[in-house]
């Protein structure tokens, strides 16, 4: 049985996590730039999505996607690059 308090702050802290890689994304336009270029995401979707599980999934699964730009993003927001791998397993669409 799934404890609804736990998913739910599961959830909030993937969706955290997913904003905050925004926020580093944002802060170097080489890096957002390419995280367009890269997912075909742009603009409009940041400001029409951002808040559904399966657009935070996407992101996490782009900083997944780059050991050294997880690494310095896990860096960033002192937390070790495991625990946004545990945040994305959290949102739809993950397999490991």
């Amino acid at each position: 049985m799934t404890n609804l308090k736990n998913t739910s702050q599961t959830n909030s802290n993937a969706s955290t996590i997913a904003l905050e890689f925004i926020t580093f994304l944002a802060k170097d336009d080489d890096r957002l730039m390419q995280f367009f270029a890269l997912t075909g995401a742009g603009l409009n979707d940041f400001r029409e999505q951002i808040e559904t599980p399966i657009f935070q999934a996407l992101i996490l699964d782009y900083a997944l996607s780059d050991e050294a730009l997880l690494i310095s993003f896990a860096d960033t927001i002192n937390v070790k690059p495991e625990s946004i791998m545990q945040a994305r397993s959290t949102l739809p669409g993950f397999e490991q």
